[in-house]
């Protein structure tokens, strides 16, 4: 997120700093100066501290800041970025008065957030779509690419493709990722195919996750396993939940496992994050997890040994026998330790599934978690 500098126009001595400390980011004494402003209620220095704490990622100060920011009353931009930290912590009665106050200030990206609360009925009593075109159209009118985008995924979602093609060509003028994402998928449905991924390399070349999505769904159609890996992995990189559905595809597939060691860790490290009850849609199973990650040795390890001196104490070296495989891997200390710390998460998972029962709500758990010892330890 930029900074925004217009207390820096006086060209104080102190504010000349603060612009320095600032480019160079050098937050702990850009926030000295900006405190000794924002004492003296400067919106500016107040925005600008609120900004930096977002950069850093605390979110309890960012919030302070902002709060004293929309005390002013008079700062679109402070009452939407304290709407969209409540839109993120479904605190949506907040959010939406928040975007409606910045949105009477003509803070242009609140219209957008505003007209969304009211596609979707978030913190509504009902939602609107009359209303969210209106408002859509609104910001459309004031070139805004985000409201352009969402004429054009209700029209999209319609089946109008006349209109969502003329919406989203309208909003590439703006050089919006989502805008080539949509007319990439437009395209490639109307077997325009080249165009199509063409499009979406954009929308992926811009960081659209969706489209990095989208393109890894395509490379498997067209079984171009090598680029729908490189995707799988930007998307992992990304944190996007719904990849796990392309990697089941993939394995769902394939007669062995596609992918490296290296691919391996990183994707049962990204499972490992996100495999909780409210992802379960997408990350799946522990079963896949452990099946994906294709270290029958590590699972023996868990299931044979209590405690975690037992399990890595004396088998370093069948740690490093199985990491052998693959040259790109360092068997070192640091190495291990990481190897310790995802042996102790799948313990954790481990230990939640094997009392399950096979009439279980979750009986793949319960047939993971139970595995078929005599196969695996013939294996190893």
């Amino acid at each position: 997120m930029g900074i925004h500098y217009s207390l820096f126009q006086n060209g104080s001595n102190l504010n000349y700093k603060i612009k320095e400390y600032i480019r160079k980011k050098d937050y702990t004494n850009a926030i000295s100066c900006l405190e000794i402003l924002a004492e003296t209620n400067n919106l500016d220095a107040i925005m600008d501290l609120s900004k930096i704490y977002l950069e850093m990622n605390d979110i309890k100060t960012a919030k302070k800041y902002l709060k004293m920011a929309v005390e002013q009353a008079t700062n679109g931009e402070a009452m939407y970025l304290l709407g969209q930290l409540y839109y993120n912590e479904s605190k949506s009665n907040k959010a939406v008065k928040l975007f409606s106050f910045a949105y009477q200030l003509n803070y242009m990206p609140a219209i957008y957030m505003f007209g969304k609360c009211f596609k979707r009925g978030i913190g509504l009593m009902f939602p609107n779509e009359d209303k969210a075109k209106e408002l859509f159209t609104i910001g459309m009118d004031r070139h805004c690419p985000k409201c352009i985008c969402a004429l054009g995924s209700i029209s999209y979602a319609k089946g109008n493709i006349k209109d969502a093609h003329k919406y989203f060509e309208q909003a590439i003028k703006y050089d919006s990722p989502k805008a080539y994402y949509y007319l990439g998928k437009l395209y490639y449905a109307e077997k325009q195919k080249s165009i199509g991924k063409s499009y979406n390399q954009v929308a992926c070349n811009k960081d659209y996750t969706r489209a990095m999505w989208y393109m890894t769904d395509i490379c498997i159609n067209e079984n171009d396993l090598v680029n729908a890996i490189k995707y799988i992995m930007l998307c992992i990189d990304r944190g996007y939940l719904k990849i796990a559905l392309s990697i089941k595809s993939i394995l769902s597939q394939s007669t062995k496992n596609p992918f490296s060691t290296k691919e391996n860790r990183k994707i049962l490290k990204f499972y490992l994050q996100y495999n909780t009850m409210e992802n379960s849609i997408h990350i799946g199973s522990l079963g896949t997890m452990l099946d994906i990650y294709n270290y029958p040795r590590l699972t023996v390890l868990y299931q044979l040994n209590k405690t975690l001196e037992q399990r890595i104490g004396p088998d370093i070296d069948l740690l490093l026998s199985d990491h052998n495989q693959d040259d790109n891997v360092d068997n070192d200390k640091n190495f291990i330790e990481q190897e310790i710390e995802y042996l102790e998460k799948i313990n954790t998972l481990l230990k939640n599934h094997l009392d399950a029962s096979p009439d279980s709500d979750n009986p793949i758990a319960y047939h993971w978690a139970k595995v078929d010892w005599n196969n695996m330890i013939n294996k190893n």
